[in-house]
């Protein structure tokens, strides 16, 4: 069986909490939360409309730098194996995820 996860947005950069400070990392951002923390800082995550639903490829093109952009409550369904496939090939270095 092959998981589907539905991704908002993945990046590598430095992790600034906690026992891994200063520790490269690669983030991915998963769509959908029904936690519904009041302090979330990703609030545009929490809702998996099918409006805002894209492909890979868009969901690749994101940075955390898009926080004002109308394309941040994008997300994509994405296969477990092409995940990790993606990961191995851009990210083969970093060995932590978040």
């Amino acid at each position: 069986m092959n998981p589907v996860y539905p991704i908002n947005e993945i990046f590598a950069t430095i992790q600034g909490e906690a026992t891994f400070s200063g520790t490269p990392s690669i983030f991915i951002r998963l769509q959908g939360c029904n936690v519904g923390c009041p302090w979330c800082d990703t609030k545009h995550t929490w809702n998996t409309d099918n409006d805002t639903q894209t492909d890979f490829i868009h969901i690749l093109d994101k940075t955390h730098d898009t926080q004002d952009s109308q394309d941040t409550n994008n997300w994509a369904n994405i296969a477990l194996n092409e995940l990790i496939t993606y990961i191995k090939t851009n990210f083969a270095q970093i060995k932590h995820v978040v």
